[in-house]
Formats: structure tokens, C-alpha cells, sequence
């Protein structure tokens, strides 16, 4: 790294502190690298090039490594000027196996490759052509530097400039305050008053929550790594169901979908206090211009839920809304302080699963440009991650260690936090314990099971 090239240097978020440890502790994982793959038709190869290297050139933290080596603390590094890792290959001579089987392969290099966290850029792209009309692109970013809100303004920023440099007019964007302002607003922040905020909620939780016997073991070394993704779509008519319940009843589907997930994990583990992370958008609403802002702002943080068999679904949702609301005033709070402000034993992790809510804005794709996401890959520390994206009809992506937990579980798992919403769609004035999260399949067969040992009685 020059020293002339660098432009600026300042601490890392608390975030970031943990993707570094992670990233330095098992580089051969590639954790928290996102890769996404799209079909484009009718693409301006060069103006494509030149709205990604705009982007750098404009926002400091695609220009940002880091630096951890000989320094009190580590340090991310702005560089005054870095290139677009930008590869290009045409493959119409190919096959379409061919084609398909090239793409597959380098998918699975370019996860593997990962980042050196650095070295600057930590995103690269490439773009191979399979036909006169068609290419197909693959991105691929680490979660260090950005988070997938900031991505969505990126994207939309990108579509403004591929449409002016594909017509060969110039585009003079609104300027964005850099991130550095974002860390310095934390380093202001009342950590005596998080404290005692998480003191209070954390008190006397002792175990973790875990999914299945024997989940806690994650820390055992082994020779292989396993990752793997499941996922299930709501009917759109379950999804307006719940939309409209949540309007009636001033809830947002976040909460109504985190209640479930803590309903689940109730029902799983047999317990009445369950305790997972939940990501937190990490933006303070008192920070001007934060909205516009691009960097990682995400914080991982516990959300304790309680239940008790007299707990009414309505009221209950609303109590894990406000306790939302009073973390956010929080959310700046580093998880590593938050675990030893707990009374989970030292060494034991604080939970074991993540609950995401993915509500980002609009890209803006307005350029007539069409592209279609057909891939998308990312890898987290957590056993298992829940990610929630909202739409006509909900999406639950189960993101899991296919070494710890199998296939047919997490099928399982799925099936039963569908059926758990469909049963809160249809009336949330119920006690939380009549609630089932047994299918109509499962039912069946209990049914004929129990009419099969009566026979033989």
C-alpha cells in the first residue's frame, strides 16, 4: 500500500471489528463475501465498466482496505485511486453445457478466492458474453465495506450513469457524506446508557438457544466446510393476510415474522425465553444525510423474547415491537461488549441463530437496460441465518452449515414457519398457544398413525 496513494484512515465499526476477526480467523471460508449473478441483454460492455469505475472513484469505502498489522488498533484505509477489478470473456464459441459449466466453475473460484481484506477494491466484477444479445454477470463484494442497503442506492447510482454514458452525456451525481462520518458519530455515542440497557434485557439469560441437540459445537476444528441455502415462498394470499392484519394492528411484518421465528424456536427448543441475533439497519436517524450514506451500518444485536401460555398474539407482537424500539436507540452497541454484559456463560456464544429482514429501496432501473438476478450467494458465521424479503408473497431463505444441521431439517424447519404464519393470518385476537406449526401433511399422517395403533389395540 503507497503512502501517496492514501487519501484517509480512520477505526472500523464494531461490525466490521467482527467481519476482520472472522475473515483473519478462517480466510479459507470465505465468510460474509456476496456473490450475485445476472443476465443482461443488450449491454454496453464499456458503459458498464465506466458507471462501476464512477462508483469507486466516488464513494471511499470501495476504495477502503484494511490495516491491522503494527497498529495499536486496526485501521481502514481510503486509497486515493483504485482500479475496477473488471474481467471480460466471450464465450459464443461455446456450447450452452460448455457455457453453463464455465459459469459454475468460476462461481465456485471466485467464492473461494475470496478477498484479501487488504487490498483494495474488496468487489470485482465479470462479464462473459454467452451470445450476441446476452451476457451474464457475476459481482461479488465483501460485507466488510458495504451492507445491502447501501448496495440498492449503489445499484440505482449505476443505472443513472450506464444510461448517460451509454447515450455519451456526462452525469453530475448529488454528492453523499463519506462513511468516516459515520464512525465518528458512534465514537460519540453513551455507551454507559447501553450498558445498562443490556444489562437489563440480558438478565439472568444463561443458555443458549440452540436449534437441534448438539447445535452448540461449532468450535470443534474440522477438515471441511459445508454452506448451504433453502427457501420457500408464502401464497400472495397468506402474505395480504398478514399485511392487512399488521395495518389493522399497527404491525409491521418484520415484527409479525420475527414472532414467528421466535414462536418456532419456543417450539423447538421447549422453552418460554428464547434469545436469537436480529440484524439492525444501523442507521441513526439523528445522523443528517445518513440515508443517502454508502457503507456497513448493520449491527448484529440479541433479541430476547419471552412467552407465557396466557400471552395473546396481538399483544404479544406488540410488546416485541416496542422492545424493537427501544434497541434501536441502542444499536450502535458492539456485540462483543453486549456478550460479556450478559449472563451467558464466557465462551459460550450468545445465540446461535440470525433473524434478517431484507425491506431495501428500489434500484430505479428506469434506463430500458434488462437484467434479471439469477444467483446469489453469501456466507455468514451463524449456524443459521433467517433472511426475510417482503413482497407480493413473502420469501423465507434459510442460509445454514450443512455440517451441523441437515437437508430434511431445515426442509422441515421451513414448513413449519409456514404453516406457523398461515395460522397467525387467519386471526391474530388467539392466545400464542394455539398456534400449530404442524402441516396439514404432518397431520395427516399423525391422524393415520393414531387410527393404525387403534386398530391393533
Amino acid at each position: 500500500m503507497s503512502l501517496k496513494n492514501i487519501e484517509d484512515f480512520y477505526p472500523l465499526s464494531s461490525l466490521q471489528e467482527g467481519l476482520l476477526f472472522h475473515g483473519l480467523y478462517a480466510p479459507e471460508e470465505s465468510l460474509y463475501v456476496k456473490q450475485l449473478g445476472y443476465k443482461i441483454r443488450d449491454v454496453d460492455v464499456l458503459a458498464v465498466k465506466r458507471a462501476w469505475q464512477k462508483i469507486i472513484d466516488r464513494h471511499p469505502v470501495f476504495r477502503t482496505a484494511f490495516l491491522w498489522e503494527k497498529v495499536a488498533k486496526p485501521l481502514q484505509v481510503v486509497q486515493r485511486r483504485v482500479e475496477l477489478p473488471f474481467q471480460i470473456e466471450d464465450w459464443r464459441g461455446l456450447s450452452s453445457s460448455e457455457q453453463q459449466q464455465r459459469l459454475a466453475t468460476y462461481r465456485e473460484a471466485d467464492r473461494r478466492r475470496g478477498f484479501q481484506l487488504n487490498n483494495a477494491p474488496l468487489f470485482r466484477l465479470a462479464l462473459f458474453r454467452v451470445n450476441d444479445n446476452c451476457h451474464q454477470l457475476v459481482l461479488s463484494y465483501h460485507h466488510i465495506i458495504v451492507d445491502g442497503w447501501s448496495m440498492a442506492m449503489v445499484f440505482k447510482e449505476v443505472f443513472a450513469l450506464y444510461e448517460a454514458y451509454s447515450q455519451g452525456r456526462e452525469l453530475q451525481l448529488e454528492p453523499s457524506r463519506p462513511y468516516r462520518d459515520f464512525i465518528a458519530w458512534v465514537k460519540q455515542q453513551n455507551f454507559i446508557g447501553a450498558e445498562s440497557f443490556w444489562r437489563r434485557m440480558l438478565k439472568d439469560f444463561t443458555v443458549t438457544t440452540s436449534i437441534v441437540p448438539g447445535f452448540g459445537n461449532g468450535s470443534l476444528p474440522r477438515e471441511e466446510t459445508g454452506y448451504s441455502e433453502q427457501q420457500l415462498e408464502l401464497s400472495a394470499a397468506t402474505t395480504s393476510a398478514l399485511l392487512s392484519l399488521g395495518r389493522l394492528h399497527r404491525l409491521t411484518m418484520n415484527t409479525i415474522v420475527m414472532g414467528a421465528w421466535a414462536l418456532l424456536l419456543s417450539r423447538y427448543t421447549c422453552r418460554r425465553d428464547v434469545l436469537f441475533g436480529v440484524v439492525m439497519s444501523g442507521r441513526p436517524p439523528d445522523l443528517a444525510g445518513v440515508e443517502s450514506m454508502i457503507g456497513l451500518f448493520l449491527n448484529t444485536l440479541p433479541m430476547r423474547i419471552r412467552l407465557s401460555a396466557n400471552d395473546r398474539l396481538c399483544s404479544w407482537l406488540k410488546e416485541i415491537q416496542q422492545q424493537q424500539v427501544e434497541m434501536q436507540t441502542y444499536q450502535y452497541s458492539p456485540l462483543t461488549e453486549v456478550q460479556q454484559w450478559s449472563d451467558v456463560p464466557r465462551g459460550e456464544p450468545l445465540f446461535e441463530s440470525i433473524f434478517a429482514f431484507e425491506n431495501y429501496p428500489g434500484t430505479g432501473n428506469e434506463t430500458g437496460l434488462e437484467i434479471v438476478i439469477d444467483t446469489a450467494f453469501e456466507k455468514t458465521s451463524y449456524p443459521v441465518t433467517i433472511m426475510v424479503s417482503p413482497g407480493t408473497q413473502l420469501v423465507l431463505r434459510v442460509l445454514y452449515d450443512d455440517l451441523r444441521i441437515d437437508e430434511a431439517t431445515v426442509k422441515r424447519l421451513l414448513q413449519h414457519f409456514q404453516s406457523l404464519l398461515e395460522n397467525m393470518a387467519i386471526d391474530f385476537d388467539r392466545p400464542v398457544s394455539n398456534l400449530q406449526i404442524v402441516t396439514p401433511v404432518e397431520n395427516e399422517q399423525l391422524v393415520d398413525q393414531f387410527n393404525a395403533d387403534f386398530e391393533v389395540c
